[in-house]
C-alpha cells in the first residue's frame, strides 16, 4: 500500500497525479490511500503521522 498526500483533488492537476498514480500502482498489485490536506499544514502532519502509524487517525 502506498499513500500520497494531495491538498485537494478538485484542481485538475492533482486529479490526475492521483489517477495517474493510482492506476500504475494497481498494474503493479499496490493500492493507494489518498489523503486529503485541504491546504492545512497541521492537517497534512495528522495525516503523515497516521499513515506513519499505519493506523487511523483521531478525529480533533
Amino acid at each position: 500500500m502506498f499513500a500520497a498526500i494531495v491538498p485537494s483533488v478538485s484542481s485538475t492537476i492533482s486529479a490526475e497525479a492521483i489517477e495517474g498514480l493510482n492506476a500504475e500502482l494497481v498494474a503493479e498489485g499496490y493500492q493507494l490511500l489518498p489523503g486529503l490536506s485541504g491546504y492545512d499544514h497541521q492537517r497534512e502532519m495528522e495525516l503523515t503521522r497516521a499513515i506513519s502509524r499505519g493506523g487511523p487517525m483521531a478525529s480533533s
